[in-house]
């Protein structure tokens, strides 16, 4: 069983609200957010004008609101994904630059925003303490044989 408490998922808005100060708290990542950020705010002006030029003419094809709702949609998320694929390769943005960013959020979330954690929970802190234990322990049993290697390393 784990020892530490189950963290609930982030909705969207605090994923947003955490990535902009995520961005703006880590130096490392900065610039990739940055880019992140201007590739997603273009997706969403080329996604947009992409849904209204294919779902004004599709609704005045059709007369039917859900035939051009539906088309505008469409061209909406195909315009997104497009720009988020080609204009993300052109900013430097690929799949593994893109697992490296989201690994380093979800590190700095988990442990700058976890209440639960304290700083003795860090993998750093527990690492050297089981170190220390097991040295400890090392030392205790080999007692005498250390003593002995001692006097002759003396003499």
């Amino acid at each position: 069983m784990s020892s530490t408490l189950p963290r609930p998922t982030l909705n969207p808005l605090e994923k947003h609200r955490l990535g902009k100060q995520f961005g703006q708290e880590v130096p490392e990542f900065a610039d990739y957010h940055q880019k992140k950020k201007d590739v997603f705010e273009l997706s969403l002006k080329v996604g947009s004008v992409l849904g209204l030029v294919a779902g004004v003419p599709a609704y005045q094809k059709s007369y039917q609101p859900l035939t051009g709702i539906f088309v505008a949609a469409m061209g909406f998320l195909a315009g997104q994904s497009f720009v988020k694929h080609v204009a993300g390769r052109a900013y430097g943005l690929n799949p593994l630059n893109d697992a490296e960013y989201e690994r380093a959020f979800n590190l700095w979330v988990y442990y700058e925003h976890n209440p639960h954690r304290k700083q003795q929970d860090l993998p750093v802190h527990t690492m050297e303490a089981r170190y220390q234990q097991s040295l400890a322990e090392f030392r205790e049993k080999h007692k005498n044989e250390y003593q002995k290697f001692l006097t002759q390393q003396q003499q």
